[in-house]
């Protein structure tokens, strides 16, 4: 009986720990896709917070781009890099940034989205110290810093 007591207690307190490290992690993102939309070249962009692990939170941004130059696509991701690594809360965690030519709607379907998706070349990548051929540009707090610092 005693041994019962104590697992629910340990079950009971890691349920409260799990939920109170995620919603400490939920943040307000709408200012932050505002200014991420105001960026030059930037039609839209939508900013969403996942937790795929207990106490992981991952912020993954969609750019909705004009203009997909080598040079517009590095100049938008070192922009949006130094909007995010501005952010206190956003900066402490990994991000997935997407970029897409367009805007939001011009896709009816998540499969259009996913075929719209600029992979970046290994011109753009070598430019900005990233892989090429990649959905997502995905940055660790570090990397994002550094490449904000680039900028």
């Amino acid at each position: 009986m005693r041994s019962i007591r104590a697992l629910i207690g340990v079950v009971t307190v890691a349920g409260m720990l799990a939920l109170s490290a995620c919603a400490a992690a939920d943040v307000e993102l709408g200012d932050l896709e505002a200014e991420l939309a105001g960026i030059g070249n930037v039609n839209d962009a939508t900013a969403t917070l996942s937790h795929p692990g207990a106490g992981r939170t991952e912020v993954a941004v969609a750019l909705y781009l004009d203009d997909v130059t080598d040079a517009a696509v590095v100049g938008v991701v070192r922009a949006a890099a130094s909007v995010l690594a501005a952010d206190p809360e956003v900066s402490r965690h990994r991000v997935s940034i997407g970029l897409l030519q367009g805007a939001p709607s011009d896709f009816t379907s998540d499969q259009q989205r996913s075929h719209a998706r600029i992979r970046l070349d290994d011109t753009t990548a070598a430019e900005l110290g990233l892989r090429s051929g990649h959905e997502f540009i995905v940055l660790s707090p570090d990397r994002l810093s550094r490449l904000a610092g680039e900028g």
